[in-house]
């Protein structure tokens, strides 16, 4: 395989899947390299190293990138157009089955404190 012309780091959602398998590819860039890792850190740690050109994070690993003085810039992209907290998503050992069962309950996220968007580990 050649050199790659874009190395993308990003989770492997249904959204990316088709560029993870080839599938789909990107207008104009022949040879697209996609990374990913178990956790948002890892694909943070991935552009800090320059290991992708391009990794998605949100505002608060972008000030994190600032405060080491990392040479990144921002794009302002918005591919998933969803609520991000439309959801939740429930252990099914739990005995929880509607909503009335979560009072008095813990709710928690997935991933870091201080992450924006909740993305937690996802397979690789």
């Amino acid at each position: 395989m050649p050199d790659p012309d874009l190395r993308i780091g990003t989770f492997r959602y249904d959204t990316t899947q088709a560029l993870f398998d080839g599938t789909a590819g990107i207008p104009g860039v022949p040879n697209v390299e996609m990374a990913t890792g178990a956790t948002l850190p890892e694909v943070f740690r991935l552009l800090l190293d320059g290991e992708v050109d391009v990794a998605e994070f949100g505002m608060t690993f972008y000030l994190r990138a600032l405060e080491r003085e990392a040479d990144v810039i921002a794009l302002p992209v918005f591919p998933n157009r969803v609520f991000r907290h439309s959801c939740v998503f429930v252990n099914r050992d739990s005995g929880i089955s509607g909503p009335a069962d979560l009072v008095g309950r813990t709710i928690g996220e997935f991933g870091v404190y201080g992450q924006d968007s909740g993305c937690g580990p996802r397979a690789s």
